[in-house]
């Protein structure tokens, strides 16, 4: 008579067979590795990011874990600041704001004080249209393009000229990249996956 093998959802494995959990969740974690969740949305956001705002993006090397940069070249004025003597990537403070208010179509900034679910204080920037209504990504439509934005922002908040802040999203692209990186190894994700596609393993791991 042929064997009967009993077979386990990943939850079950990690509760009773935790050795063959870590197992199951090990070669699942290094095929996530081969490729990144989001990348060609997240980088087809950045450059929307750059094309959006008017500067020409002309090279980049963008990825996770690695030195990632861009280079591009800016408009010498933009709209009501076409008479201001300093050229726009050395714009800094209220002028740098009003310039990418201007380029993104945002008619108020306010940076937000809150505790992040790990309860530390942390910021964030609310934005509104000219409508009043909330800004609502109109890059790409991926929440990508708020993440590019704010850390615009951020950078200029935090004392940086404009320059210095585009040249900063090649790093947040990478930071971005990274965090679904870690997300999709992770045993949250792979009890998530697990669970929707059923799929099944015997104790020692081995998928079925």
């Amino acid at each position: 008579m042929p064997s009967t093998i009993t077979v386990y959802t990943a939850k079950e494995l990690k509760e009773d067979f935790p050795e063959g959990f870590e197992r199951a969740h090990q070669e699942f974690a290094e095929g996530e590795a081969e490729f990144c969740p989001w990348q060609e949305e997240i980088v087809g956001s950045l450059k929307k990011t750059f094309e959006f705002a008017g500067l020409n993006l002309t090279n980049w090397s963008l990825g996770a874990y690695g030195n990632s940069w861009v280079k591009f070249t800016m408009p010498t004025y933009w709209s009501e600041l076409a008479d201001c003597e300093i050229l726009v990537e050395e714009y800094t403070g209220q002028r740098a704001m009003n310039w990418l208010k201007d380029a993104f179509g945002i008619k108020s900034a306010k940076l937000v004080h809150y505790k992040n679910h790990l309860g530390k204080s942390a910021k964030r920037y609310d934005f509104k249209e000219k409508s009043g209504e909330p800004w609502d990504c109109p890059l790409t439509g991926m929440c990508f393009d708020y993440d590019f934005v704010e850390s615009l922002f951020m950078d200029v908040h935090n004392g940086q000229n404009l320059e210095d802040a585009f040249r900063g999203l090649a790093g947040k692209c990478e930071t971005m990249l990274e965090a679904e990186l870690t997300y999709s190894q992770s045993e949250e994700n792979f009890l998530e996956m697990a669970s929707a596609n059923n799929w099944e393993y015997t104790e020692d791991g081995k998928m079925i």
